[in-house]
């Protein structure tokens, strides 16, 4: 029983000594809302049915193209997504949400499911929580079906420091 006044002690001055201010991991200004777009449908490294999240939404409506800066990462929130062709009529549509490599092996992040329409359409809406993209890394999309063109994802997350 003597030890646990002493443990008590110890820790007390562990946590005092240690007390630092914690820092909060989200958007500290505007501009680091990030919403990307496939807009121009570039095709992702070796991927034919991938597509990059390489443009970026600006605030006025504009569409600009977008890496993400060096010593940051982009924090995914939430995801949009449509495909106007899934093939046939009520079949399911995956879309993935990936990274691609440096040697183009593809890193799934993010799976979303539809169980497409009668008139041959999908697509949803996501919250998306804990998917980090590293500065230097491709975002890309692809969906199950490889009709990638009929395909339109938006990405919405913020930039923040790398720590």
């Amino acid at each position: 029983m003597k030890l646990l006044p002493r443990t008590l002690a110890a820790l007390s001055l562990a946590v005092t000594a240690g007390a630092v201010e914690a820092e909060v991991l989200g958007p500290t200004k505007p501009s680091d809302l990030v919403t990307l777009t496939t807009f121009n449908g570039t095709q992702c490294g070796k991927d034919p049915i991938g597509r990059t999240l390489d443009h970026r939404q600006n605030p006025d409506g504009t569409i600009s193209p977008f890496a993400i800066p060096s010593g940051k990462v982009f924090v995914v929130t939430g995801l949009n997504w449509t495909q106007g062709n899934t093939g046939g009529v009520n079949k399911a549509e995956i879309l993935f949400l990936h990274s691609l490599t440096p040697s183009g092996v593809i890193f799934p992040m993010v799976i979303a499911h539809d169980n497409g329409s009668g008139d041959g359409r999908a697509g949803g809406s996501m919250v998306v929580s804990g998917v980090i993209f590293k500065s230097g890394q491709t975002m890309c999309v692809s969906v199950n079906t490889g009709n990638i063109g009929s395909a339109i994802a938006v990405v919405h997350g913020f930039l923040d420091k790398n720590r």
